[in-house]
Order: C-alpha cells, then structure tokens, then sequence
C-alpha cells in the first residue's frame, strides 16, 4: 500500500509582511527541518507565486534547500494557478496563463516539471479537466467527498481515476498530447487526524486501509503546510513537541507494509482507473461555508462580487489595449488580481481582510494606470446588472427601473461607481494612491455570530441618502438600529448619463416617501454628479422636491464610508475644521458645524475632504466587524469611517431646496513612475 502526503504552502497577493515572516519561521522552515531529518519519506510540495516571490527575495536558501530534496528525488513540487485563482471563476485564457507561469516558474528555480496540480481551495469543476490537460498537467487532487457525491465509496478512493478525453472541449488539442486527466482523491479521515490527532490513530487507520483493499492501493493525505506551525496553537504541537518528527519516525518504521511516495511516482508505476465523471466541488466545510457551491460567494457578499466584476472590466480594458510591453505588464497584474483569499469567508480571515481587498483593488488600478497614461480624458460608462435587475420586483417596489443599474464615472484621477440599489457610490479609486477609498465591508449575519450581532441592512458605500426620525444618534446608526424615515438608502434609483467632452455627469432620482406625522409622503430627491477631465474633484449637486400637500420637517443625512490603510496615528486620522487637530479614526465622535473636514493616510500620501458651500453637522462613526480566527476568537476589525453630514430640512408643500459640495482626492504619488510604474 502506498501513501502520498501532500503539502499546500500559500501566502496572499498583499499579505502582511509579519504575517509571512512568522509563517516562515513557524511553519515553513521548521517543516523542512524535520522532512531532510527523515530522507525516506516521499511528499509534494506545492507554493503559490506569491510566496515563491517572497522567499526567493527574503529567504533564498529556503528556495535553495528545496531545490535539493527536489533534485534527489525525495519530494515532487506542483503547479497549480500562479497567484492561486479560483480558476475556474476567470477566462480560459488566464486559467491557462497562470497554470504555465507557474509550471515555467517551478522549472526555473527548481530544474524539474510540474506534472501534477493544486487546485486553489480545491475548488473543482468539470470545466477545468480541458485546461489542465491542454496544459500538460497529467494529474490533480480533488477530496473525496466529492467522489462520494458521485456515487463512490470510500473503498473506491484508495487509488486514482481518470477522465477521460472526452472532457476536451469539441476541437481542442493538449499541448502535451495527454489522453486523460488522473484525479486523485483526497483522504477526509487523514485530514481529521494529521496532525491533531496521535500519531497512532493515524497508522491505525492506515493498517485498516491496508487490510481491505489491495497491495497497490494510494491513499492521499493533501492539506495546508499551515497547519503545521503557523495556525495557533500549532507550532508547539507539531513542532516543540515533536509531533512531525515522530509521524515521520513512525512511517519509516512501517515501510514494511506501506511506503510513502510522491503523486507522479505512483501514476507511474499504477494506471488510474476509467472513468470518472464528477461534479463540481471542494472539501466539505468549503461546501458548508459556500452554501453548496464557491461561486454562491460572489452572490453573498457584494463586496466578493464587485472586486470579481472589475478585475473582469480592467482585464477587457487590457486586452484593447495595442499589444506590446505595456499591455504584458498590464495582464501581469490583472492575473495578481486574480487571488482568491479577500473573494471568500469561512470561519476566519478572507474577505474581512481589509488589506487582503485593497491589494486586490491596486493590482486592477495598476493594470489600468497603465493602459490609460497621464493623459487627460474623461467617460462615463454604464452597465446593466443581471442580478440587479433580477432584484427588481414590481411588487416590492413601483418605481420603474430599467438599465443601467450601474455607472462608472471616471478620469485619468479617479474612477467612481455608482449603482442604481440605494443611489450609491459604491467605489471610489485614487488612480494615482491605487487605493479604493470605499472597499468597505457590511456587516453580515455569520454561522458564528450571536442573536446580537449588528446586521447592516443597507450597503455601506459614499452618498447614501437617510432621512432620520427623532432619536437618532452615533450610536444607534453604528449598530443599524436608529430610526429611519425614508426609503431611499437601499431601495431603486434611476440613474441617466450625460458627457460633453471635457465633462460626463450623472443625475440619480428617485420617487420615493417619508414618514411623517403617521403619513407615508411623497419626496422626490436627486442628485447629479459632475466629473471632468484633468480633475480630482467630484461635484455633487442635490435637490429636495416636496410632491405632497403637507409640509416635510426632515432630517437629511448624507453617509460616506472611508476606508484607508488604519487606524493608527500620526499617519491616518482626520479633521473637522480644525487642521491642526487630528482626530482618532476608531472614536466616535460628533461636530456642530464642518465645512471643510479631511481624511489623512500620510502612509498612502493620500488625503479626501469635502467643501461645503453651506455648514453641515457632522457624526464620525467608525464600523467594525466581527469575524472569527483560526484559534475560533472573535476578531473586530475596523473596515471603515462613517462620515455622515446631517442638517435640518423645512420643505412647504409643493416646494423644493438645493445645496451643492465638492468632494476632492489629492494623492501625492505620481500616476506613473519614472520606470512606467
């Protein structure tokens, strides 16, 4: 019987460089101590790009020590998607370029040929058998909870099937001229067992495998490097008490009935077995967390979608752009930007990394500075929404809506996106700071989470629209549980668009109603917002229209969420009016009269303030959220500032009332640096 453990090393696109030192000394180092301990024992190793580039930068001889057990033959190391995708959640195209960076990049530095796979979060779909073959990778992983759902047992896993060439799309070649794609079945008992569990129920079970299958049986143990040493608690365990060093002690000393060996080495010497038709999957808290399916992700969190969607928008604008050295560096970091980590939420981490999605927004900000230069210029661009007009229920709400459901407003400076749901800025990026000011989380209701949890039932964003009765305060509106007497920060707007060259505006309306005295009363609110070439200003002009026959005593208030790179000061803070002031972003606090307040991040050389042209009150409300750790702790985590300018309104009956402000970005960074960058 043999055995093949398999060994997933990740680190992030934009991961925090403590975070990767602590990783390396915790886990990474110490495990391939221990393995060279123990040169009889076979495994694959697999790192993604993005920590291949650190460790070749920071810890060469790490690269180094790898190359050798590799060159004797004592671990195989995999391909998977360079900057580890949800593959199949992007074009064909990139699914293929980030396969061969990596294939091309494991050859460079370590002189061998990746023929097997890691599918990032083993996600698999039927789809990727095509890519994968037309890649020459003649093997991949998929756990085994996924053949159980293709009607096999357990038994039937101790081994490797094929798919057969009829997975090839119609008129398709392998380059490598592979007949079929070997998918190996990962062991769930072995993932529950190593290494949390005694190294002796881990043989137990595998003297158990060994007595009801036959001789030439695989079992596949393939999980996170991670657990060994970098999750909490584990580094003691695995390491400081020896756990690691006594599994392999105790493999060696049963290579009388199974022997460990690598992926490759096994295929072989075994033909798979035909053939095997499975549907889409991943291991089963993935397919717990998910819902059923990875891509229910990108429907649960807007935020998950909204990077996705425009990664895809920056990719189309690369692709138009006239082939050349500039457009090569531009698709290197639209495929940066195609990282899974900030796209996804289990019980820990992912999407609630506010770093994790900023990096993924520069990467897309970087692919288009590029393609678009200093240039001036200035467009509007509008996109019909499937999912949003799907939301569009009659019954729900009257007001006609048809497309666009978004717009994007933008120049060579800035880029806004404003959605029709709520009449939202729902992005905002400084080209120049390659920073998305509004990539903020709502706080959703997790698996995790008690009765009193705060649920945001409004999509957090820039330019949201409350009308607030009576005892509203910064308290209440930061746990969502203020009163509120309109019905236009989450409802349908429309949305029209208009550009005249060196200018493009967009005028959002809405029909929509107050309470009132017990009445439910007609008001009309609009507001255009106007962009032009060469300009870090956005101006924003609004109107209050009063449709009924009764007079309004309203309560208006304008929310915008900033989010920057922290909390900390000096370098992050903001102002009221009062330059010399700054103010903590993770206190609430609430102002009279502002007319001019900033928000600073010195570490990003980037500054947003709003002019008034009349007084606002001001409330600054920081929002936090609530996500779970590895260690099973409940994290807060600031994701952004609730800036939100409030002022009594006095509509008579049939009238309307007009204010206007300016909204400005400055960022000190050049668009494009001396090397084009």
């Amino acid at each position: 019987m043999f055995l093949s453990l398999v060994f997933h090393n990740h680190q992030p696109v934009g991961q925090l460089p403590w975070v990767l030192e602590a990783a390396w000394r915790d886990s990474y180092d110490p495990f391939l101590d221990v393995l060279e301990k123990h040169p009889a024992v076979r495994a694959a190793l697999h790192f993604s790009g993005p920590l291949l580039e650190w460790l070749c930068e920071h810890r060469p001889a790490t690269v180094q020590r790898v190359r050798a057990m590799a060159q004797r033959g004592q671990v195989e190391l995999l391909a998977g998607g360079y900057y580890e995708p949800i593959s199949a959640i992007w074009p064909r195209d990139d699914q293929i370029a980030q396969i061969t960076r990596l294939r091309d990049r494991v050859r460079e530095l370590f002189s061998v040929e990746s023929r097997g796979l890691w599918l990032a979060e083993r996600v698999w779909e039927p789809s990727l058998a095509s890519v994968l073959m037309e890649c020459g990778i003649e093997y991949t992983f998929v756990d085994g909870s996924v053949f159980a759902s293709a009607g096999l047992s357990e038994n039937q896993t101790f081994g490797a099937w094929n798919l057969a060439a009829e997975a090839l799309e119609s008129g398709r070649e392998t380059r490598a001229g592979a007949a079929a794609l070997a998918v190996l079945p990962i062991n769930g008992p072995l993932r529950q067992l190593i290494p949390f569990g005694p190294v002796e129920e881990s043989l137990r079970y595998l003297r158990g495998v060994h007595d009801d299958v036959s001789s030439d049986a695989l079992v596949v143990f393939a999980d996170d490097g991670e657990k060994f040493g970098a999750w909490p608690g584990t580094h003691d365990h695995v390491f400081t008490h020896g756990w690691l060093d006594r599994f392999f002690a105790a493999l060696e000393a049963n290579a009388d009935w199974f022997s460990t060996v690598t992926p490759g080495d096994y295929l072989a010497l075994h033909s798979a077995r035909d053939v095997a038709a499975l549907p889409a999957g991943s291991y089963p808290e993935m397919q717990q967390w998910s819902g059923g399916g990875w891509r229910n992700f990108l429907e649960r969190y807007a935020e998950s979608r909204d990077i996705h969607n425009e990664v895809l928008r920056v990719r189309q604008q690369v692709l138009n752009t006239p082939p050349g050295a500039t457009r090569d560096a531009a698709y290197e970091h639209v495929l940066r930007a195609q990282c899974n980590d900030a796209l996804w939420h289990g019980v820990f981490g992912g999407l609630y990394g506010r770093h994790l999605r900023q990096a993924l927004y520069a990467e897309a900000a970087q692919a288009q500075v590029l393609c678009e230069g200093a240039r001036p210029f200035v467009r509007v661009e509008s996109v019909a929404s499937r999912a949003e007009k799907a939301r569009d229920e009659p019954s729900r709400d009257a007001q006609t809506h048809s497309a666009p459901a978004e717009v994007f407003l933008q120049n060579e400076w800035q880029k806004i996106g404003i959605r029709a749901r709520g009449g939202h800025i729902f992005g905002w990026t400084s080209k120049a700071a390659r920073h998305n000011l509004l990539s903020t989380l709502r706080r959703y209701r997790e698996s995790y989470h008690d009765a009193d949890a705060t649920v945001d039932w409004y999509p957090r964003g820039a330019l949201l629209d409350h009308f607030f009765g009576d005892g509203a305060t910064p308290e209440n509106f930061a746990t969502a549980r203020y009163p509120e007497e309109g019905d236009f920060a989450s409802e349908l707007w429309t949305l029209e668009t208009q550009s005249d060259g060196d200018a493009a505006s967009l005028l959002a309306r809405r029909d929509g109603h107050v309470w009132q005295g017990g009445e439910h009363l007609p008001l009309s609110v609009e507001k255009r917002l106007q962009m032009r070439a060469g300009s870090s200003e956005l101006r924003v002009a609004y109107r209050f229209l009063n449709r009924s026959a009764h007079p309004l005593d309203l309560w208006w208030a304008n929310e915008w969420n900033i989010a920057v790179t922290g909390t900390e000061l000096p370098d992050r803070h903001y102002h009221a009016d009062d330059y010399k002031h700054r103010l903590r972003l993770d206190e609430t606090a609430q102002f009279d009269t502002v007319t001019n307040p900033i928000v600073a991040d010195r570490w990003l050389q980037l500054w947003f303030e709003w002019f008034f042209d009349e007084p606002f009150a001001m409330w600054h409300v920081p929002l936090f959220t609530q996500s779970q750790t590895e260690g099973g702790a409940l994290e807060r985590s600031h994701q952004s500032s609730a800036f939100v300018f409030h002022r009594r309104l006095h509509l008579p009956p049939r009238s309307e009332h007009a204010l206007a402000f300016t909204a400005l970005i400055t960022a000190k960074r050049p668009l494009l640096d001396n090397d084009g960058e």
